[in-house]
């Protein structure tokens, strides 16, 4: 019988590049990614609401959903797949080279993979830390993020006291005086790749609901996340989990800020959308919440939220357009201009709005380099500017990509407001991080 001269070959080919996946399937499958529901934009309270808000409780209501499960390989799973993907990865590079095989290597290519795989696998110690701390950081974090809430509330807006309850009782409310009461709920989630040292990220999520007192009715319902980067589990587990402990602060701090901003202080002003095709949102005033009908495929692209980056512009994405262009900026050390604030020719119509006059205005700035295509620590972090610009008084790296945004700080009758952070996409506003992914970006040029 005839036999394709190089049928024997196939044969060992396909057995090569199939024993890895067999045998991940044997060792069983790693943590599932989580990806959240989407959610809507958040509602703010109007000016009047918040006027009518002296006396605020605050309250913690039940987890949100929860993803814990990253599945991290003991050293006997880590020699298992280590031996295997040696096995497959030799196997397949001999073939690919046409060279003769000698399956009696595979032996020795199985043991120096499974040693390979043994040495990069974690500790049971450093596994078991992890999951402790993951477990401490679900039944911790409400309580520090409602805490830290509390002190934004009474240090940083005109509410007269916050008082933090053990449950959401309207009648008992209604007899303590408390003319609102603030919900806060807390989510947080893991994924990780299959490695034997996976990639790992962490998502930290805030629901935060204001009621009036005694009707019930909310004044806001917002639901936030904060974002970490990907890191290897050993970065992440370093010097007894400092990384991941730095992070987890940073992330409640974010929230619980964001969270103050929102309901007390971000003053939602909703403008008219053209309905023809003509409407610029890079033109039009990126102060308010356009009432955009995100759900329709032909709805016009959604406004720029904050005050608009003009040096160095950014191109940003539409509504279903993720991709966002880097801008290159030829200096160094660029000087940033942003449109003022109130933008030219509003002030009427925001005070009229607001209800009373725009005063004290200042601006605040933040400055990240980019990191792995996210925004890393802040560089530069400004506040009680007076005007619209900043000429940098360092040089940024050249070469590298960096992300800045802005917002406006100012008083109404006494009481102290913000604009939403400048962002190029609705996403953005649902990040308490800030600078964030859709935040104003330019990249230096090479030099």
């Amino acid at each position: 019988m005839n036999r394709h001269p190089n049928g024997r070959r196939t044969f060992w080919k396909r057995c090569a590049m199939a024993w890895p996946v067999l045998a991940l399937a044997l060792q069983g499958c790693a943590g599932t990614l989580y990806m959240p529901a989407a959610v809507p934009l958040p509602r703010l309270p109007t000016s009047s609401e918040r006027d009518s808000v002296k006396q605020v409780a605050l309250v913690i209501g039940e987890d949100l959903p929860s993803f814990l499960d990253l599945h991290v390989p003991s050293t006997s799973e880590a020699m298992a797949r280590g031996s295997s993907e040696a096995m497959g990865g030799w196997l397949n590079e001999t073939f690919d080279e046409n060279e003769c095989v000698s399956l009696g290597c595979l032996p020795f290519v199985a043991v120096i993979g499974g040693v390979v795989g043994a040495a990069q696998a974690r500790g049971s110690g450093e596994v078991k830390a992890f999951r402790a701390y993951m477990a401490s950081v679900l039944s911790e974090t409400a309580p520090k993020i409602t805490e830290l809430v509390r002190s934004g509330v009474v240090e940083r807006t005109s509410v007269e006291s916050a008082a933090i309850l053990p449950a959401l009782d309207m009648d008992a409310l209604a007899a303590g005086g408390f003319d609102a009461v603030l919900e806060v709920r807390v989510g947080l989630a893991v994924s990780g790749s299959r490695d034997i040292n996976p990639r790992t990220s962490f998502q930290m999520s805030v629901e935060s609901r204001l009621l009036n007192v005694p009707a019930g009715a909310p004044l806001h319902v917002g639901r936030y996340v904060c974002d970490t980067d990907t890191r290897r589990f050993n970065e992440w587990a370093a010097a007894g989990l400092t990384p991941l402990r730095s992070r987890m602060d940073d992330a409640r701090s974010s929230l619980a800020e964001k969270i103050v901003d929102e309901v007390f202080l971000v003053q939602p002003i909703t403008l008219e959308v053209p309905e023809s095709g003509s409407w610029d949102p890079y033109r039009a005033s990126v102060t308010s919440m356009a009432a955009l009908k995100f759900e329709e495929a032909d709805a016009p692209p959604p406004m720029l939220f904050g005050l608009q980056a003009l040096n160095p512009p950014t191109t940003g994405p539409w509504f279903r357009r993720i991709g966002l262009a880097w801008t290159t900026e030829a200096s160094a050390r660029p000087t940033f201009r942003w449109e003022p604030f109130p933008p030219v020719g509003t002030v009427d119509s925001l005070e009229a709005a607001l209800g009373g006059e725009i005063t004290d205005v200042s601006y605040e700035f933040r400055l990240a380099e980019e990191e792995t295509g996210l925004p890393g620590p802040l560089l530069l972090h400004l506040t009680g500017l007076v005007t619209n610009e900043y000429e940098l008084e360092r040089l940024l790296r050249s070469g590298s990509g960096y992300f800045w945004t802005v917002r406006a700080r100012y008083e109404v009758n006494g009481a102290s407001r913000v604009t939403e952070w400048g962002c190029t996409h609705p996403l953005g506003r649902l990040i308490a991080d800030a600078p964030n992914i859709y935040s104003y970006r330019f990249k230096v040029r090479d030099e």
